[in-house]
């Protein structure tokens, strides 16, 4: 009969946290642009689901 051995791993010492990185700060024209994207590319969506358009024209364009 084979006896095995405890053998304790070696772990990596825990690491310290970084800090939390701000998000970039968009410019008022930028940030309007952005929700004027999600919000037509939800609506687009959602049209979509409803069946008022189809699947193939559903394309994200920038």
């Amino acid at each position: 009969m084979i006896k095995s051995r405890d053998v304790q791993k070696k772990t990596k010492p825990s690491q310290p946290s970084l800090p939390k990185q701000h998000p970039r700060i968009l410019s008022i024209s930028d940030f309007k642009k952005k929700t004027q994207r999600m919000i037509h590319l939800c609506t687009r969506r959602t049209k979509v689901a409803a069946g008022d358009e189809d699947l193939d024209d559903l394309s994200i364009r920038d």
